[in-house]
């Protein structure tokens, strides 16, 4: 009885598999008798999924000559830099970017420094341009020389101070207006953020504008009160927007050249003083 039930068992097992079997080959033909009647009703959907597919294809192309193409010669380059404050926020910004845009190897980012540092700048790493196998040693020792906010800062307030008095041209307005946004976004990039804050710095800025700027900056000041922000962000904007209306509605191409004249005709048509006379001897 044993066996004759193993074998029973046996044959159920085998014919469960065979129509496991049966049943998956009579699926598939159900579900390819389905989708052939789903396309003929739909005649457009082969098509686009075949064109979905095709656009996959070329998107995947495309990522891999990407990956492969190698970075253009504007991005392989840094800007040279050499020991001037102004250049090294650019030359971090152009380092820090196309390293991780286009995942450059240590090696390419030392070739890279080799060849874009100049002077003193790379005097102090001169050594470790060969020496180094990280580049970060490289732009670690530039940013102790070059990239200390105390030294941004100092930089920056030297070049506030220098600013000299606003004229009344647009040409002057719109150059004083650029020099002070460059010098505003300086101190703002640099991590200690008290530098905007004193008030000095808009004050030394005050004195060198017309009386006519200054009662138009109080009307827009007292408009922007509400915004918290240090008071030179609030007058570099200021001159910002003055000189853009400038630019835009009252522009000149020869105010300038005519400041220059005019002074020049004051000039000529200042009085000479007379020479005194010499007395006259008279013979005895």
């Amino acid at each position: 009885m044993g066996y004759f039930s193993v074998d029973a068992h046996l044959g159920g097992l085998i014919g469960s598999g065979a129509a496991w079997r049966s049943n998956r080959r009579l699926n598939r033909r159900l579900n390819r008798s389905r989708s052939g009647a789903y396309l003929r009703h739909h005649p457009n959907t082969s098509g686009a999924v075949r064109h979905q597919r095709g656009i996959e294809k070329l998107a995947e192309a495309l990522e891999k000559m990407a990956r492969v193409r190698p970075p253009p010669r504007q991005v392989y380059e840094l800007p040279s830099f050499s020991d001037a404050a102004r250049e090294w926020l650019p030359f971090q910004a152009a380092y820090n970017e196309s390293s991780k845009a286009y995942s450059f190897t240590p090696n390419d980012n030392m070739a890279r420094l080799r060849s874009c540092l100049r002077g003193p700048a790379r005097e102090v790493v001169e050594s470790l341009l060969h020496t180094a196998a990280n580049p970060e040693a490289v732009m670690q020792t530039q940013r102790q020389c070059y990239g200390r906010p105390e030294v941004l800062a100092s930089k920056a307030l030297d070049d506030l101070k220098k600013l000299p008095r606003l004229g009344s041209t647009t040409t002057e307005i719109n150059t004083f207006a650029v020099k002070l946004q460059t010098i505003v976004t300086v101190l703002g990039s640099i991590e200690q953020q008290g530098y905007l804050a004193s008030p000095l710095l808009a004050r030394n800025v005050m004195e060198k504008l017309s009386q006519h700027l200054r009662a138009r900056f109080g009307d827009y000041a007292a408009e922007q009160i509400t915004t918290m922000e240090p008071q030179i962000m609030v007058l570099s904007r200021f001159l910002m927007r003055e000189v853009d209306r400038a630019l835009r509605y009252a522009y000149t191409s020869g105010g300038t050249k005519s400041a220059a004249a005019a002074a020049v005709r004051r000039e000529v048509a200042r009085p000479t003083p007379a020479k005194p006379a010499k007395p006259i001897q008279r013979p005895i």
